[in-house]
């Protein structure tokens, strides 16, 4: 028998929350840099924590902090978007885009753009950009990447052919093809230290940078934004991202049939092809050694893409929720028990992690990769789940110690992030789903009226004082 209590408590009923657990996730709504992350909760509020992620730049929150002007003095505006970027321990930068057509930046001054400090300190937008016209924000090791809602891109870089416009400098440039055409009808841009790839609304793809790969030839350098071939049969892409450092460039593509490409290098091990050759062709990931054995069931993809150490991929399968992930292993950050030390290094075929504190590797909703760490959702877990280097408050649970998680813990903090929520709401236009066990609240306005609770197929009820139990067979 599944067991489900409720509480009937006459007073308010607050607003109530149901998005499918994929197709309204954001790229963003969770952000991962070596030791730190940024969250967007389901009330809309950015929560940090991690290294250097208080507002001085030097000290860390030590659990899921608010943005806001309590712990962000300076702030002024709404928090809309934020992201980050770093190059391992001890040098990281945190972006925050807010509605008064800010952008905040605290932190290791140059870790993404220089912003004159490590303190908390607002720089401008590109010249006609207001924070209402922004749709995605982006950053990397030594880059910050804008799109607009008008499917233009723009980049503020430290890196010539990072800046899309064969420009130099490290003002904001607007992304071309060529000298004369800018880059438009753009819907989402990702990337890594030396490479950035482009999604266009007619499902074309565009890449430019200082290690770019077209799938079909060899790696160069692309100081304007260039097309780029897609693996033939396949149309309709979910997902877009890259894995990488200023020296190296993988690309993966996620279509919306489940099948997953990738390109490029493979020095780690990062295309899941179970050797270590490069290839200038689409490659689809394999489950095992076995050509034919290849990745057509994933929904959702998370390469380590904001920091400039580690190269690897986290991808969720669809129908299980099963995670799978392969690359460089540090600090035990897959979960795969491969290399716990935190300065080395193995890199690993693709494969499913089977170290799990509590539960299984099942039913994972989100996962998103730090450069250190894995972050992991899963259904019917009020706190997120963490592996790798625990340090500086990374993990979020109130300490600062140093310390290996090498399985993926959920003593952590409490985090619904919007778009992937793990623990249902009640909603009373639709009929839902529970997790078993769980206690829900029902709060009504106004006061004096009544609720009708009915227990699925032939479950049973019991009522004790304001307390009703559903007992539910299990199918």
């Amino acid at each position: 028998m599944r067991k489900l209590t409720a509480y009937f408590i006459p007073f308010f009923i607050g607003m109530i929350l149901n998005v499918s657990a994929y197709a309204q996730v954001n790229y963003d709504n969770m952000v991962s840099t070596f030791h730190s992350s940024l969250a967007k909760d389901v009330d809309g509020n950015f929560r940090i924590w991690g290294e250097k992620t208080m507002p001085n730049g030097t000290g860390s929150f030590l659990t899921p902090t608010i943005i806001n002007t309590t712990s962000f003095p300076s702030l002024t505006g709404t928090p809309l978007m934020a992201t980050a970027g770093s190059y391992g321990k001890n040098f990281i930068q945190h972006i925050l885009l807010t509605s008064d057509d800010k952008l905040w930046a605290w932190g290791d001054n140059n870790a993404v753009i220089g912003s004159g400090g490590t303190a908390f300190n607002s720089i401008s937008l590109p010249s006609g950009v207001t924070a209402s016209k922004v749709a995605m924000l982006f950053a990397t090791y030594q880059t910050l990447v804008i799109t607009t809602k008008d499917s233009t891109v723009w980049v503020k870089t430290q890196n010539n052919d990072m800046r899309g416009d064969n420009g130099t400098g490290t003002g904001w440039a607007q992304v071309k093809k060529n000298s004369s055409t800018f880059l438009t009808g753009i819907v989402a841009v990702r990337g890594c230290p030396s490479a950035l790839i482009a999604l266009d609304k007619n499902g074309n793809l565009w890449t430019w940078g200082m290690k770019t790969w077209q799938a079909g030839g060899s790696s160069i350098s692309n100081s304007y934004a260039t097309s780029m071939t897609q693996p033939s049969g396949e149309s309709g892409i979910e997902m877009i991202g890259a894995t990488g450092s200023l020296g190296q460039a993988t690309y993966y593509v996620l279509y919306n049939n489940g099948h997953l490409w990738a390109v490029g290098d493979n020095n780690s091990r990062q295309l899941g092809q179970f050797n270590t050759n490069y290839y200038s062709g689409w490659k689809q990931p394999l489950y095992s050694n076995v050509s034919t054995d290849v990745m057509n069931d994933i929904e959702w993809i998370s390469p380590q893409e904001h920091d400039n150490t580690y190269y690897f991929i986290n991808v969720i399968k669809s129908g299980t929720g099963e995670l799978w992930n392969w690359g460089q292993e540090s600090g035990s950050d897959l979960g795969r028990g491969q290399q716990a030390g935190y300065n080395n290094s193995s890199s690993l075929n693709p494969g499913a992690p089977t170290n799990f504190a509590t539960g299984s590797n099942a039913d994972i909703i989100k996962v998103e990769s730090g450069g250190h760490t894995t972050m992991i959702l899963r259904k019917c877990e009020k706190n997120f789940g963490y592996v790798g280097h625990r340090i500086l408050g990374s993990m979020g649970n109130g300490s600062d110690a140093e310390a290996p998680e090498n399985s993926f813990n959920f003593t952590t903090a409490p985090m619904q992030i919007a778009g992937a929520i793990t623990t249902p709401t009640i909603r009373n236009d639709v009929s839902q789903t529970f997790c078993a066990g769980s206690t829900i609240s029902l709060v009504g306005q106004p006061a004096g009226g009544s609720f009708a609770v009915v227990a699925g197929g032939t479950g049973t009820a019991t009522i004790n004082g304001n307390q009703i139990t559903l007992q539910v067979p299990a199918p």
